[in-house]
C-alpha cells in the first residue's frame, strides 16, 4: 500500500476546512446578526444568500487553486516535488483562509482583529512560501509543462467569473 501524495493530503485538507467553513456558517446562521455582511464596509439586511457569499467565494478559490495544483501532475519529473509541495502550500493556505473567514463572519459586526491579521497573514504567507517552493519552475522549459487541458481552462473561466460575481456589491 503506497502513502499518500503530500498534494492529495492538502487538497482533502483545504476540502474539508472550504466545507466546515460553509457548514459553519450555516449551521450558525440563527446566531448570526440582524444585518449581515456584504463588504467589509457594507452591510444589508439578513439573509441565507449574503450569509453563504463568503464560504462560497473561499470555496471556489478553493476549486481554482485545486485546479493550478493539478498541473503538477503534468510537471517534468525533476520539477514535480517542487510543483506538488507549491500546490500543497496553496491549498492549504486557502482552506485555512477559508476557515478564518467563517470565524470572522460569524463575529461580524463585532469581528475579532486578530482573526482578520491571521487571515491576512495566512494568504501572504502561503503565497510567498508556495513561490519558494515553485522556485525551481522558472527555469527554462520547466514551467511549460505546467499546461491546463482545455477543460481545466473553461472550469477555471467559470470559477473565476462566479468569483468576481459574487464580489461585485449587490444588493440595497
Amino acid at each position: 500500500m503506497r502513502a499518500p501524495k503530500l498534494i492529495g493530503l492538502a487538497r482533502v485538507l483545504a476540502w474539508l476546512l472550504g466545507y466546515g467553513a460553509a457548514f459553519m456558517v450555516a449551521y450558525s446562521y440563527a446566531a448570526l446578526g440582524d444585518a449581515s455582511s456584504v463588504s467589509r464596509w457594507s452591510d444589508a439586511a439578513k439573509s441565507i444568500l449574503f450569509a453563504l457569499r463568503i464560504p462560497v467565494i473561499n470555496l471556489l478559490m478553493i476549486g481554482l487553486v485545486d485546479l493550478l495544483s493539478r498541473s503538477a501532475a503534468r510537471a517534468l519529473p525533476e520539477h514535480r516535488l517542487a510543483a506538488e509541495r507549491a500546490g500543497a502550500t496553496l491549498l492549504c493556505a486557502a482552506g485555512l483562509k477559508a476557515w478564518l473567514a467563517a470565524r470572522e463572519l460569524l463575529a461580524w459586526p463585532h469581528a475579532n482583529a486578530g482573526v482578520r491579521i491571521w487571515g491576512i497573514l495566512t494568504v501572504l504567507g502561503g503565497v510567498a512560501l508556495a513561490a519558494w517552493f515553485a522556485r525551481p519552475l522558472w527555469a527554462p522549459n520547466a514551467y511549460q509543462h505546467l499546461r491546463w487541458t482545455r477543460l481545466e481552462l473553461l472550469v477555471a473561466c467559470l470559477l473565476l467569473v462566479a468569483i468576481v460575481g459574487l464580489n461585485l456589491p449587490f444588493g440595497p
